[in-house]
């Protein structure tokens, strides 16, 4: 588990988001037990660790993947940004819509990924 996401496939939805002009960053994803919005000190908190992104899904299915033998790799859609020091307010339905504008880029990304897997 010390390199759980498949650096080929990563590689391969690397270029394929160029090539599309779908902006990807790199980051270090950390999940949480949820359904829970982190507070400011939990925000504080998971960024002093390393957290760029903080989330309740992927990892949880990912530890289990690879335990499983499946070559993983993954993209999350950033749908809120937490400043411990300058937090907005959000709410679900907010997050919810922002998920789904994210997930249609998210869908023809993938969908051009799939074609190039080994």
């Amino acid at each position: 588990m010390t390199e759980p996401y498949d650096m080929e496939i990563q590689g391969i939805v690397e270029k394929k988001a160029l090539d599309l002009m779908i902006p990807l960053k790199k980051g270090v994803y950390v999940g949480v037990l949820g359904p829970n919005l982190e507070t400011r000190a939990e925000t504080r908190f998971l960024r002093l660790i390393g957290a760029d992104a903080v989330g309740m899904s992927t990892v949880m299915e990912t530890i289990a993947a690879v335990h499983s033998g499946i070559k993983v790799s993954a993209i999350a859609v950033i749908t809120n940004m937490n400043l411990p020091d300058r937090m907005e307010k959000s709410s679900l339905d907010k997050i919810i819509s922002v998920a789904r504008e994210g997930g249609k880029k998210l869908a023809i990304l993938w969908e051009n990924v799939v074609g190039e897997l080994p």
